[in-house]
């Protein structure tokens, strides 16, 4: 999957829930770092890192909430609800 676009919150969530449950292959790379891609790859790690310790989802939601308000401050657009 690459990272295209503009800021949408559910789509991200959606990534990150796929990653947790292992239906979509997991592996940052270095390169083209925009501060669309660090919000992206910040928020797919706390899913890998959750799911590779075998915690629920919730155990992913709940610092998901917080990455989003910081996410905000980046680019509103990640607090808009499409």
């Amino acid at each position: 999957m690459g990272i295209l676009g503009r800021p949408h919150w559910v789509n991200l969530v959606a990534w990150c829930r796929l990653v947790f449950d292992g239906e979509c292959p997991w592996q940052t790379s270095a390169r083209n770092w925009t501060h669309l891609r660090v919000v992206v790859v910040a928020a797919l790690e706390i899913a890998h890192s959750v799911a590779d310790a075998k915690g629920s989802w919730e155990l992913v939601t709940k610092p998901l909430v917080s990455h989003r308000k910081t996410a905000g401050r980046v680019d509103e657009r990640w607090l808009e609800d499409l």
